[in-house]
């Protein structure tokens, strides 16, 4: 897993609705700010300009947001930074956080990795948890700053007992792999149970890997496709696959090649770049399927196409009917065997 390089762009936005601000600021300011959290843009744009201009810092980071995310006003990068930068000047550490990212990303000003730490450390120093993980994020690859896994780890573990999800994620990365700490699997399932409750996909696949292989919790494989099924209705591609293979084999589900061969379908389908599992395992299947199972699993993959319910809800009902076929309607089809005529 490559950690990831820019900040998930609407976490950081919604983060901005749960985030509180100082007691001392002016009723106008914080008007604006009650405005843009409750979504109303074109009120908020009003009333943080005034107060931003007037210089109060916290307004002067919100109306930065506005024009970064086009909310209320038409999208420009450029005043963003304008205003991230002054609320940023004045020590705020949502601007410094929101600076940081325009850097990183090169949105507003040429991108610069340097300049993008530096602002993510202010924020990051004040106790911003985004800050934070940003910050472990460029210790982990060296971006504008020196590699450095022990310090992404110091970074990324001041971020997540805040709560931070994607923090935690790869905090249970760290503990599983073991980069810049020692491994340590309780400790990876720990925080992978943490991000997944927080449903990150991601972490839901990898708790359910964790208790497929009983590594770091006891064996459990009911867990375990539990937390799959869950990252595979979010699209996760190893979900889907790992999933397959469970039903292929018969490992804590009913054994099922039709719904395996559709799971790993699903998955290779989705893995645009191929770097899965999947179609290897598709293909290996493929040879042993009988031509019922095929057609079986041919249509599962067009119901799930067509949507309108979850896809593992849509395995279940599957399931149910196929059940159905073979207790039921063999009834209909050979009434004289069933009930015992010569």
């Amino acid at each position: 897993m490559c950690p990831i390089r820019s900040i998930r762009r609407t976490a950081f936005s919604l983060a901005l609705v749960c985030w509180s601000p100082p007691h001392f600021l002016q009723a106008k300011s914080l008007r604006g700010v009650a405005e843009y959290r409750s979504g109303d843009f074109q009120h908020a744009r009003s009333d943080l300009q005034a107060e931003a201009e007037r210089g109060n810092a916290e307004a002067q980071a919100y109306l930065g947001f506005l024009f970064d995310l086009g909310q209320g006003v038409g999208q420009d990068y450029a005043q963003a930074v304008v205003w991230l930068q002054r609320g940023a000047e004045q020590g705020n550490a949502l601007a410094q956080t929101g600076l940081g990212q325009m850097f990183q990303s090169g949105q507003g000003v040429p991108q610069d990795f340097g300049t993008a730490a530096h602002w993510f450390r202010k924020a990051a120093e004040q106790g911003d948890a985004h800050a934070q993980f940003q910050l472990g994020e460029m210790f982990s690859v060296g971006d504008g700053v020196t590699l450095d896994r022990r310090e992404a780890a110091k970074w990324y573990l001041r971020s997540a007992a805040q709560g931070n999800d994607l923090a935690e994620l790869r905090l249970g990365w760290i503990y599983d792999i073991g980069i810049g700490l020692d491994p340590d699997p309780p400790e990876a399932a720990k925080w992978y149970r943490l991000s997944a409750k927080a449903n990150d996909a991601e972490a839901q696949c990898r708790l359910g890997r964790m208790l497929e292989e009983g590594r770091g919790l006891p064996r459990d494989l009911h867990a375990a496709i539990s937390w799959y099924r869950r990252a595979a209705d979010q699209g996760n591609t190893e979900a889907l696959w790992r999933l397959g293979t469970m039903y292929r084999d018969g490992d804590g589900v009913p054994e099922n090649r039709s719904v395996a061969i559709a799971l790993y379908r699903l998955s290779a389908g989705m893995d645009q770049e191929g770097h899965g599992w999947a179609r290897p395992l598709m293909d290996t299947l493929f040879r042993h399927l009988t031509m019922p199972e095929f057609d079986r699993g041919q249509d599962l993959v067009s119901r799930i196409a067509r949507g309108g319910a979850p896809l593992t809800s849509m395995v279940d009902a599957f399931e149910f009917h196929l059940a159905l076929d073979s207790t039921v309607f063999p009834v209909y089809r050979n009434p004289c065997d069933f009930l015992g005529f010569p």
